[in-house]
């Protein structure tokens, strides 16, 4: 699949509700992902590292959990180690914009 930045948010954030709502935890992924869009939206330096390819998967993932190890629900940590295992990250803005259409859908 060529790299689709609205099509491949839907398909992670699709995975991300589905097993948020099977562990019945919707609403800590959805509070999740905002500080994540936040934090996006505040932190240049984090953004950055998230698109860089210079910094490398390893150490990508090894910020990730010293970043947000015990911080972030299980789903939602997760849904960034495989979306950095598989050099998607740089779709995050998409996967929480889909994430955030679907938990307004669910919570009406």
């Amino acid at each position: 699949m060529r790299d689709e930045p609205g099509k491949l948010g839907e398909i992670y954030a699709e995975t991300l509700f589905e097993l948020a709502s099977e562990l019945d935890l919707v609403e800590q992924v959805a509070r999740d992902m905002e500080a994540l869009r936040r934090l996006l939206a505040e932190n240049a330096d984090f953004a950055e590292m998230l698109r860089s390819p210079a910094f490398g998967t390893e150490n990508r993932r090894r910020a990730l959990e010293n970043i947000f190890g015990g911080r972030l629900s299980e789903p939602a940590m997760n849904m960034l180690i495989v979306a950095n295992s598989h050099g998607r990250l740089r779709y995050l803005p998409e996967i929480i914009q889909a994430f955030e259409r679907a938990w307004r859908r669910w919570s009406g």
